[in-house]
């Protein structure tokens, strides 16, 4: 099988859909054209408008065009510089807390809490479990339980992100959120 011949039957098949696709768009072909005409009047509708807008924010520009376009390269040229000064604060500011997270490993640096209702029949999510880390995942986790009657406030150390003591749901969830943090 030659070349041409694969192209002759290309072509056969690609005529044969595309006249199997207009026999049936034939039938609706003015339907097809009244909704053409009205996507584009449409489109003109909005290209009128963002005209306005934009003749409007060109009348607002001072009457001297020389001046303007002066007093716009100045601006553009300063927002720039202004960028530039930006970029290299931001760079600073990352560089100084990076340098601040080395030097203090042993100081809080995640803090996770968690609210909930610690008794059935109390709302209002008033007992909460609060877990302070640093970059090791060490340090503590304070839940208080409060209820009608009383509340109770309990602390329990962490080491590398888990406690000797048996933790709660809650507490768990905490410890996730500050290690998360860090």
């Amino acid at each position: 099988m030659s070349l041409n011949d694969i192209l002759q039957q290309f072509r056969l098949i690609v005529s044969f859909y595309l006249y199997n696709f207009l026999s049936i768009i034939r039938p609706y072909s003015a339907m097809i054209a009244s909704l053409a005409t009205i996507a584009g009047v449409v489109l003109f509708l909005i290209n009128l408008l963002l005209l306005r807008r934009v003749i409007r924010i060109g009348r607002q520009l001072p009457n001297q065009p020389a001046d303007s376009t002066r007093r716009l390269e100045d601006a553009i040229y300063r927002m720039r510089e202004d960028i530039g000064t930006l970029s290299h604060r931001l760079s600073d500011l990352e560089a100084f807390r990076e340098q601040r997270e080395r030097q203090c490993p042993g100081c809080i640096q995640g803090i996770g809490i968690v609210k909930f209702n610690a008794f059935h029949g109390m709302g209002g999510e008033q007992s909460f479990s609060l877990a302070l880390v640093d970059g090791n995942g060490n340090g503590v986790i304070i839940t208080a339980l409060h209820g009608r009657d009383e509340s109770c406030i309990y602390a329990k150390p962490l080491e590398s992100g888990s406690s000797p003591y048996p933790l709660s749901d809650e507490e768990r969830a905490a410890i996730a959120k500050a290690i998360h943090r860090t």
